[in-house]
Parts: C-alpha cells; structure tokens; sequence
C-alpha cells in the first residue's frame, strides 16, 4: 500500500472502531451510573434507534460511494438524506404511540433516534470525502464524534444522572462536528451542486431501496432477540444481554475497517472487467475475516466475561455458555456484513433481500419460542442459528455471482 492508502486505512480502523463501540460504551456509563433497570431501558432505546437509522440512512454510504449514475449528483443524495431524516422522526414518533410507550422510554427512544440521524447525515458527507479518497478525513471526524460524544455524555450524566440530558448533549456536540469539520471537508472535495427536483428525489428512493431494504431487515435480524426481551422478560434481562451481545459487534466493526479502504478499488475492478483481481482482492476480504474473527473468539473465552465483569460491576459468570454462542455466531455475522457490503458494490441487492426477508420471519419466530423457554439461554442460540442461515446464503450469492460475471467477461 502507498502512504495515502495506509493512512486512510489507519484513520479509518481508528474512527471505525471507536464508532462501533458507541452502544458498548453508553451502556457502560448508563448500567454504573443509573442501574441496571434503566440500563435495560437504554440498550432497548439504542438498538430500536439503530433499526429506525436504517430508514434515515437509506441506501448507505457504500451504496453513494460506488454509484456511477450520471443522473445523480452530492447534492441529490444530501438533500434526498434531509427526507430520510424527517421521515425517521416521524416514524419512531407513530411507533412510540403504537407500542403505548410513554414517561422515560418514550423520550429515550426519540432521543437516540435523534442521535443516530446526526450519524446518517453525516454518513452522507463521509461518502463525498471518501470519493475523493480522503477516508482518513472520514476516521478523523469519527475519533472526534466518538471521543467527545462519550467524554460529554459521561461528564453530563455522572453530575446530573440524567440520561435524557446527557443525551442531548452529545446530540449538540455531534451537529457542531458536523457543521465545522464534515461539511468543510466535503467541500473540499468539490461537491458537484445541481437544481434539486423531487424527480431526483423519487428516483432515488426507488433506485436505493432494495439497499435499505436489506439494512433494515439485517438490523432487525440482530437486534429480534431484544425485542422479544422486551416484551417476555424484564428490562434488568434486557441489560444482561446487551451486556453479552455487545463484544459481538467488534465483529461488525472488524468487517467495517476491512471492506471500506476497498470500496473504491472494487468499484474499478467492476467497472474495467478486471474480474481476475476482484476474485483475489475478495478471497484476501474473506480469508482475513475469517483469521481475526478467530482471533476474537479465543480472546473472549479466556477474557470476555472477567473483563465484562470489571467494567460493568456485575456478576456474569453464570452467563459464560450463552456469551460463547453469541461470539461464535458474531463470526457468521462477520462473514455476512462483508458479504454484503461487496454485494452492494456489485448492485446485488434483491437476492439480499430475499434471503435477510426469511430469516427475519425465522428470527422472530426462533427468538419468541427460545427466550419464552430458556431466558438469555434462548436468545444466544436463536441469535447464532439466524447468523449461520444468513451467512451459508450469503456466501453462497457471492460465489455464483461472482463466477457469472467471470464467464460473461470471457
């Protein structure tokens, strides 16, 4: 790799892994500071937040980055991502009044939902900059997202123990970050501005959506067993897997740091037919994965749950069997955000769809019947059985894709 490769893969793991982290982070702060009960609340609050960021996200930023339609400019996706934010409010407001929530999980709810569109609007800048090949710009704006989010969200909740304000503290801090760093690096890198119609705009909503499709279903995938939590058990259980679920996300951010400093490269194997080299740079994706996703997994049964216990102050130990099945099934979660990033950068989408639409049927039922018969024990194996199904079928699209584009390119 040259000098400009190497560091925006640097900043790019940085920013990534410290971004990755935020759940783990607040849950921490919240389960030490406020209890275990309103923990429970919190981490209920963050994933449904995640789930309704799929809608202001749209087609995500892998999607922006390798988009080659002429038709489309920076500023048709910038302004189409204002909607998708609008309509990301709206939505968590009639879902709030639909399950009857009210007092603090009401306010929590549209609170970090809040937060996460700051995330989504920014996500719309980072694909500009990352266009230009500055993606060390994009890890830099997320160390300083991350870093001063959770320094402020802890300073503020530790005085005041008061997680609606500490939330929208970082809110205000996560707009300034973005008004005075992320749109003057975006403008830097020569934002193509053209006349904004909403035939722009309804084209690309139709064009991005099997893309959000698969975002919204693969965040429900994860996150069915909490939901189910939430309705069967009470919110200290909804803690405790929080608690246990989260080292799984390093798997996340592992495929995330990996596949980024990529994209662009993909994108030009795909558009000169270079089908040679995107078979090598895609067995190199997965051979990687695979390798620090064992790594992982040996790290968390020597050290998971004594290290969970140190930084929650909770008695875990009895968990251990559940957390171990939640991190071998992280490795299938792992394979399959890779997968389908690079599905995304071939315009493979509907297929996606298919497959994350059956297994979402398969998680809900799954997750229903395991934690209503064995607790925490039913959710870690519901979560890994949906990670496994995903993965085989994901790999598998990949493989007869991928060779079909090689005999046509013959």
């Amino acid at each position: 790799m040259n000098k400009k490769d190497v560091k925006n893969t640097y900043w790019n793991i940085i920013g990534s892994s410290l971004n990755a982290i935020s759940s783990l982070v607040f849950l921490i702060i919240v389960t030490r500071i406020n209890g275990v009960e309103e923990a429970g609340i919190f981490t209920y609050g963050y994933a449904t937040a995640c789930l309704f960021y799929t809608i202001a996200v749209y087609y995500g930023r892998t999607y922006q980055v390798t988009e080659s339609d002429a038709k489309l400019t920076d500023s048709d996706f910038l302004f189409n991502r204002g909607f998708t934010i609008l309509i990301t409010m709206l939505a968590m407001f009639i879902f709030c009044l639909i399950m009857r929530y009210s007092g603090l999980k009401f306010i929590v709810l549209m609170l970090l939902t809040a937060y996460r569109c700051t995330d989504a609007l920014a996500e719309s800048f980072y694909a500009i900059i990352q266009k230009d090949n500055r993606l060390n710009i994009v890890g830099i704006s997320m160390t300083l997202k991350a870093l001063i989010g959770y320094i402020m969200f802890f300073i503020t909740d530790l005085v005041t123990h008061n997680i609606i304000l500490a939330t929208v503290i970082t809110i205000i801090c996560n707009i300034l970050i973005i008004i005075f760093f992320d749109i003057y690096h975006a403008r830097k890198s020569r934002i193509m501005i053209s006349k904004y119609t909403w035939q722009e705009n309804i084209f690309l909503f139709k064009k991005g959506f099997f893309a959000f499709a698969l975002s919204f279903l693969g965040i429900y995938v994860i996150n069915a067993p909490r939901y189910a939590i939430d309705s069967l058990l009470a919110d200290d259980m909804q803690t405790i897997f929080g608690i246990i679920v989260m080292p799984a996300m390093v798997m996340s951010l592992l495929s995330q740091f990996i596949i980024h400093p990529f994209l662009v490269r993909i994108r030009d194997y795909l558009a000169t037919k270079d089908y040679s080299n995107l078979k090598k740079i895609v067995a190199k994706l997965l051979g990687v994965t695979f390798v620090l996703g064992c790594i992982v997994i040996l790290c968390a049964y020597i050290m998971g749950i004594p290290v969970l216990n140190i930084l929650y102050g909770l008695d875990l130990t009895s968990y251990k069997i559940p957390f171990m099945i939640i991190m071998v099934g992280s490795l299938c979660y792992a394979f399959w955000i890779l997968i389908s990033n690079l599905l995304i950068a071939m315009r493979v989408t509907f297929k996606q769809v298919i497959i994350l639409g059956i297994a979402s049927i398969i998680a809900y039922i799954l997750s229903n019947f395991m934690i209503l018969k064995s607790g925490i024990m039913g959710a870690s194996i519901s979560y890994s059985i949906t990670m496994f199904f995903i993965a085989i079928f994901f790999i598998m699209i990949l493989y007869n894709h991928i060779n079909r584009l090689s005999k046509k390119g013959e």
